[in-house]
């Protein structure tokens, strides 16, 4: 799709719209990088997503979600070797961690109602392990 039809649809307006609605920065960005897809498949499948979770979500008001802070540096460290993370990386990739946690539990409470959601829940990392070491050795 040209640059013009996407400006008639306002195509850049509903991504800021949607965009302002993310729980965080990372989902912000994410969102303004979005661009049309033209395969059905995939289009059918996140269509599916954001219905399961806006259902989910209008259903279950009090469900938190959990916090995702931007852990770009600490990782981006980590690959080089023999890297050390500073206190704020740390702590931050143990949020990260806590929330990808979480949001497993909460996928796997609401399995029956957000099932095209169920394979990204596989994909989470849990080490509960690991996030009580980093909040023993790091705190806010």
């Amino acid at each position: 799709m040209n640059r013009h039809t996407l400006q008639v649809l306002e195509f850049y307006q509903v991504l800021e719209g949607v965009a302002r609605r993310a729980s965080s920065e990372l989902g912000r960005d994410r969102v303004m990088k979005l661009s049309p897809g033209s395969r059905p498949g995939p289009i059918q499948l996140e269509l599916r997503r954001v219905g399961e979770t806006a259902t989910y979500l209008d259903r279950h008001r009090d469900w938190p979600v959990p916090p995702i802070p931007d852990a770009r540096t600490g990782l981006e460290r980590l690959e080089l070797e023999g890297s050390v993370l500073d206190p704020k990386d740390l702590f931050t990739l143990g949020v990260l961690l806590s929330s990808g946690r979480e949001l497993n539990e909460g996928l796997a409470e609401g399995a029956s109602e957000l099932p095209s959601l169920q394979p990204l829940r596989e994909r989470l990392h849990k080490d509960q392990e690991s996030e009580k070491r980093i909040g023993k050795i790091v705190d806010k």
